[in-house]
């Protein structure tokens, strides 16, 4: 049944019948609790299993039947879930300096000056730990994905903080660019107006094509993208909130949130190039529409936030005149050695 499920036909090549065995092999050792609890993951190219594995695991249980690129995220969630933050094979950070690295390679041209102890903080340098905690809150959600325990609370924590993070990065770019180019309007003395938002920040923008026509481009380019997180970060820190739902299956109980309420947000998503995903229900934005309720899972919401958000910023401070960090260190630098190496040898986001 699984074979002409997966095959549509009643006679398979060798090929095609040593993957069913591997599923079924692979499931013997999830029943007789031969993998550790959670920590077991199907990896294949196959794509007659990935589009079907939603349908395989309503058969035949939990298999976590994943991509390459899924696989490492998910092994990567699992050691952070024991706590070790692996930058490569058998290479440990700790955890403070293994996001601080994330960082790093995701925004090159974050180049602030180093600054005595003494010195005053750079608007940048709030830039660069909202990222470090933004980058966190992405696992924090995945780890309670995958491995669960309160995520009833502790998603809906980790989101609403995510959300907060991103408008904080936005308006210390924001402040950053007043500054740098000496920008001046009526009502400069309101924060709020200090705003990569078209409906806030509408004179600070006006003055922003002034200074650099380029930049103001690239803010308008990803408007959609900004508007959805200003508008999604008013309704869950000041308004009514998301709605979150338990949502029962063969396989187990999964969270969402629930935005059918909140038709903009979806509009919004939409806009910001959100597509079907390849091999599941769920969008690429992680939307999933059917019929009585629109669900948001919150997790690849988060993903395709944060890689969103990684172009974006890297480009902007590129716009802004700053230069690769790694650039200014010289070839045989260990530093620039050990992000090159983080860059190619990390398994998660």
């Amino acid at each position: 049944m699984v074979a002409d499920k997966i095959y549509d036909k009643e006679r398979l090549n060798s090929s095609e019948l040593n993957s069913i065995l591997a599923l079924f092999i692979h499931r013997t050792f999830i029943l007789y609790q031969i993998y550790q609890k959670n920590a077991f993951v199907f990896v294949t190219q196959n794509r007659r299993i990935l589009e079907n594995r939603e349908w395989l695991e309503k058969k035949l249980g939990k298999l976590n039947i994943m991509t390459v690129q899924e696989s490492m995220r998910y092994m990567d969630l699992y050691a952070k879930h024991e706590l070790k933050c692996y930058a490569g094979p058998n290479h440990l950070l700790n955890k403070d300096y293994w996001y601080w690295n994330s960082f790093r390679t995701k925004i090159p041209h974050y180049h602030v000056p180093e600054r005595e102890n003494e010195g005053k903080v750079h608007i940048l340098e709030g830039f660069a730990s909202r990222f470090k905690f933004l980058l966190l809150a992405l696992d924090e959600i995945g780890m309670q994905q995958h491995f669960p325990k309160d995520r009833d609370i502790m998603i809906p924590y980790h989101f609403n903080y995510f959300l907060s993070l991103v408008t904080g990065i936005f308006d210390n770019l924001a402040i950053e660019t007043k500054s740098k180019y000496n920008i001046s309007f009526d009502g400069d003395n309101i924060p709020s107006r200090i705003s990569l938002s078209t409906k806030s920040g509408k004179y600070f923008l006006k003055e922003v094509k002034k200074k650099n026509a380029i930049l103001k481009t690239h803010i308008d380019s990803y408007g959609n993208f900004i508007e959805l997180i200003n508008i999604m970060r008013q309704i869950s820190i000041h308004r009514e909130g998301f709605r979150d739902m338990a949502y029962k299956d063969s396989i187990g109980i999964s969270f969402f949130l629930e935005i059918k309420e909140q038709e903009q947000v979806v509009v919004l998503i939409k806009a910001c190039g959100d597509e079907p995903s390849e091999y599941d229900k769920f969008s690429r934005w992680g939307i999933f529409d059917d019929e009585f309720f629109i669900f948001l899972e919150p997790y690849r919401f988060v993903i395709a936030v944060a890689n969103q958000l990684v172009i974006f910023c890297d480009h902007y401070l590129e716009l802004m005149g700053f230069t690769k960090f790694v650039d200014s260190l010289p070839d045989r630098d260990q530093y620039r050695s050990e992000l090159q190496s983080f860059s190619e040898s990390r398994l998660g986001f």
